[in-house]
């Protein structure tokens, strides 16, 4: 494989899931496979799919004719689809062996007994409130900046119990520990939002109500209300909280049909280049705000070409620090996964991604 630019993280990229190979002709001649179960389902695994049911769960068996099915250990693996608290009274009574992430919704309320423990992953989620930049009034900076910084953060903190985001990256990849955001500063919030009246001609009696979009759930929902009172008491303007559906939600910031969003975000590989590139080309549907920036796009350019890694990180921090300035996405909040497992269930997992070649129960 010839590649156009240097790729640190190339190998990392080829070993996830979304690159598993599937043979050509066999997807020409049979394209509703992954709608199969056993032998129609393409798979060359340590599993098989025997039963495929993405409304109920999925159930996989060992595969014969993997090279090397004399190191897997489990027979099979089921998947079962229910409710949050369904899941965690079958795992009290030891009907399942993990809940939560990657696999679940996480719930506070989950809390390791004696058999169980709690697993630790390397990778975090951030939440952001994104701005659709295309349109009024959020194609003005200073708006979208003074409602940035006008946002007490530490009051946040209690509310959610969760780590607050400074910068747009998830913690592992970013590079400024503290920024504007760290601060609350109401009075150069209002300074920056009159300006931002000012430059797109309105008074504040004539600033549209907001309607806040985000997923349901009882973390966003607080996250919501909260930013809502911060924004009114402390700017003056009106908001409305929308709770909505995964799949509402997701099909309005694609396609630009919302004004203000919340929305959970994480790398699917180790190298700050998967968020930076989310930002790059407007015309991207994962590019919720719509945003670009020329400047910006030349320093990733830059970044994609250099094979010197202290300046290839020079370039990303360039562009972290770009994305604060123009504030395309407020960073709210962080999220780390959290799973329970059992103690005697063996699983290899990195990031958000699992391993059940090797699965193995320990004896008791």
């Amino acid at each position: 494989m010839e590649l156009e630019t240097p790729t640190p993280y190339f190998l990392e990229l080829t070993a996830h899931t979304l690159y598993s190979p599937v043979h050509r002709l066999i997807d020409q001649l049979h394209p509703n496979w992954p709608l199969e179960e056993r032998e129609s389902y393409v798979c060359n695994g340590a599993f098989q799919l025997s039963k495929n049911n993405r409304n109920a769960g999925y159930e996989l068996i060992k595969n014969s004719l993997y090279w090397d099915i004399n190191n897997i250990k489990l027979d099979q693996a089921v998947f079962v689809k229910a409710n949050r608290y369904q899941c965690y009274e079958m795992f009290q009574n030891n009907h399942n062996h993990w809940i939560g992430d990657p696999l679940g919704t996480w719930d506070p309320s989950f809390i390791p007994h004696e058999n169980d423990e709690t697993v630790d992953f390397t990778h975090s989620v951030v939440y952001w409130y994104v701005f659709n930049t295309q349109i009024f009034p959020f194609d003005n900076k200073k708006i979208r900046q003074a409602m940035a910084i006008a946002i007490d953060r530490k009051r946040l903190e209690t509310v959610l119990h969760l780590a607050l985001a400074v910068s747009p990256l998830p913690i592992e990849h970013r590079q400024i520990q503290h920024s504007t955001l760290s601060f609350f500063n109401p009075k150069k919030a209002q300074a920056l939002f009159e300006e931002g009246l000012k430059e797109i001609g309105i008074s504040l009696k004539a600033f549209p109500i907001i309607p806040l979009i985000h997923l349901l759930g009882p973390v966003r929902n607080r996250a919501a209300e909260f930013v809502k009172e911060q924004w009114e008491s402390v700017l003056g303007i009106k908001c409305q909280v929308e709770p909505m559906e995964w799949k509402t939600l997701f099909s309005k910031m694609t396609e630009g049909d919302f004004q203000l969003g919340l929305m959970g975000w994480q790398s699917w590989i180790n190298d700050p280049m998967y968020t930076l590139h989310a930002f790059k080309n407007s015309k991207e549907p994962i590019n919720f705000s719509k945003w670009k920036d020329k400047n910006y796009q030349q320093i990733l350019d830059l970044a994609e070409r250099e094979t010197n890694t202290k300046l290839r990180a020079g370039h990303y921090l360039q562009a972290e620090k770009l994305l604060l300035e123009e504030m395309p996405v407020i960073p709210l909040y962080n999220f780390i996964p959290n799973a329970l497992k059992k103690k005697n269930l063996s699983v290899s997992h990195t990031k958000f991604l699992m391993n059940f070649k090797w699965a193995h129960f320990l004896p008791l």
